[in-house]
């Protein structure tokens, strides 16, 4: 699609940039289900399987950080912990660096739920595709909002 196009680079742009495309993409939604533009599309969103701009971007930085091979705690600790399968987060300085999709990926990642975060490869494409399409999402924080995690420096 369109859509996916150069999305992991171009989707960690302002909110206002992805809100554009959003509400076109709403409006889409809205003309193929004769919805007013006072009802909401979430409903619309998850009976036509489509993913929002901002899941689709999520899923993007997920699949694409999960590729990577980033340094997790295990590897920074010789006895088990409890977040030992998660991502270190490196420390920065700058709005824009929090941007970056190796950075915003792991963020997601170390959020995500147990039972996908433990999942691999195609394995993992496919259910976190299916678990954002029941979870229409409008932005980034309320995804974080929706895992129950603090979404500072966002």
């Amino acid at each position: 699609s369109h859509l996916r196009y150069g999305l992991i680079s171009w989707g960690g742009t302002s909110e206002t940039n992805l809100n554009k495309i959003l509400i076109l993409q709403k409006k889409a939604v809205r003309a193929l289900y004769s919805l007013s533009p006072r009802e909401s599309c979430r409903e619309a969103f998850k009976s036509l399987q489509l993913l929002t701009v901002i899941a689709l971007y999520i899923h993007a930085v997920v699949i694409y950080t999960s590729q990577m091979d980033l340094p997790r705690n295990e590897n920074a600790h010789s006895y088990h912990t409890r977040r030992a399968t998660d991502y270190i987060l490196p420390v920065h300085h700058t709005s824009q660096f929090s941007k970056k999709p190796s950075y915003i990926g792991r963020k997601i990642i170390n959020a995500l739920p147990p039972n996908l975060k433990n999942m691999k490869g195609n394995e993992l494409k496919r259910h976190f595709r299916d678990w954002l399409m029941e979870r229409p999402v409008y932005s980034l924080k309320e995804f974080f909002d929706l895992l129950k995690i603090p979404h500072q420096y966002l």
